[in-house]
């Protein structure tokens, strides 16, 4: 849950407010009524309302929220001395103050700041057991007047949801850095490895023994070839290259006179035996009918669902595909650790549903008309699109909610 989507920020609620007060921030509030009386009703519900305490301050008094919030809105309000927070305030408060940390440091401060910050946070998260998660949040709720939570699989769901938007806040400012300050983060951090808790682990595995690229790509399916572009390196080139670039040249016009003498010869044979080729011989056949019919395969039911991560398949995502001549593969990919998660085959014009781990995808789709198998896909004619955004899959209390996507009809010719 995002901090400016939070209903305890959209109310300028406490967690320790009780039904009464709620109800007279949310009709005291100016602009659209549904919003707010949509963040009264996940507040009043007790089973709903752990997702939005588990990313709001619990046990912190409201000038320091309003502190807090000052500072996430981009204004100029210091920092928040936290020393006594617990564990689930620090944590949140100090993702709120990360891009700040990391602004100073562009700004020539040193990078011990941001280093002691993401450690800290990764300090708090793992001394944050279930247990003590329950303590937490039953104490601000006896005072409000709510039941208390019961169940250690929830508190255990909306953890693991917790760790993922740690790790994802992280890695956010992480990319967004400048490349010193980036190197210098991402080198103390793997000299962490091992010694530290699961943020500092999940964030030295998401981005290898290098550090997070500054652009994205666009993630295969893996088995599939992936085709990269290389730009030549312009340093380091000067006059004392000049032979090389001569003898280059010369190897490059010799090169160009043998190509086309081949090409006249090529020429004169293929006009001999022209009558031959255009009746068709199987040794003429091409490269790609030889794989094309060698390869393809039956396509698999609709709604097949391929779990690569191994994790509790929890919530539904339903998926509508358009009618016409493609099938369509679905992949959620994790835009933290870049790990392929699911996948899911659908017939055109059917609409599937599927359960999905817990957590928060990037959806790519791809469609074709022939099938080769997850790691090929639909073959050389395979289409990628991407749908833009992240999808969330989490337990908000009582229900594992999902998403429902509707897939676009593909532009192309295949």
């Amino acid at each position: 849950m995002k901090f400016l989507e939070n209903p305890f920020y959209i109310l300028g609620a406490g967690t320790k407010d009780n039904r009464e007060e709620l109800v007279r921030l949310a009709e005291t509030k100016e602009g659209d009524p549904g919003l707010y009386q949509d963040a009264l009703a996940f507040l009043l519900d007790p089973e709903k309302r752990l997702a939005a305490e588990m990313s709001w301050f619990p046990g912190v008094s409201p000038d320091k929220i309003a502190q807090i919030v000052a500072i996430a809105e981009g204004k100029n309000a210091g920092d928040v001395y936290h020393c006594f927070f617990n564990e689930i305030a620090k944590i949140n408060y100090l993702l709120v103050i990360l891009p700040q940390v990391a602004e100073r440091v562009r700004t020539g401060a040193v990078l011990d700041e941001l280093i002691v910050t993401i450690e800290e946070i990764d300090e708090y998260y793992a001394a944050l057991s279930g247990e003590h998660a329950l303590k937490i949040i039953n104490v601000d709720r006896e005072s409000a007047g709510f039941s208390p939570v019961e169940n250690d699989e929830r508190i255990a769901a909306v953890l693991y949801y917790m760790r993922q938007r740690i790790v994802r806040g992280i890695g956010k400012v992480l990319t967004e850095m400048p490349p010193f300050a980036l190197d210098g983060v991402m080198r103390s951090l793997r000299e962490r490895f091992g010694q530290k808790g699961p943020i500092i682990r999940d964030l030295t595995a998401a981005y290898g023994n290098s550090p997070p690229e500054q652009t994205r790509t666009v993630p295969v399916t893996p088995g599939a070839p992936s085709y990269v572009n290389v730009a030549p390196q312009k340093n380091g080139r000067s006059q004392d290259n000049a032979g090389a670039i001569i003898a280059a040249a010369i190897v490059g016009v010799f090169g160009i006179g043998i190509i086309y003498v081949m090409f006249v010869v090529f020429s004169v044979v293929f006009g001999m035996y022209a009558e031959d080729w255009e009746q068709g011989s199987t040794a003429n056949t091409s490269a790609y009918e030889s794989w094309h019919y060698d390869s393809a395969q039956d396509v698999p039911l609709s709604g097949y669902y391929w779990n690569f991560s191994g994790e509790p398949l929890l919530a539904p995502l339903d998926v509508a595909a358009p009618d016409g001549d493609f099938y369509y593969y679905v992949l959620l990919v994790d835009p933290v650790m870049e790990h392929e998660v699911g996948g899911v085959f659908l017939w055109p014009g059917e609409t599937e549903e599927v359960d999905v781990p817990l957590g928060e995808y990037e959806i790519y789709y791809y469609c074709g008309t022939e099938w080769f198998g997850v790691d090929t896909l639909f073959g050389p004619s395979t289409v990628i699109e991407g749908m833009g955004g992240v999808m969330s899959f989490y337990d908000d209390g009582e229900y594992y909610m999902g998403n429902s996507l509707e897939l676009p009809c593909p532009f192309l010719t295949i």
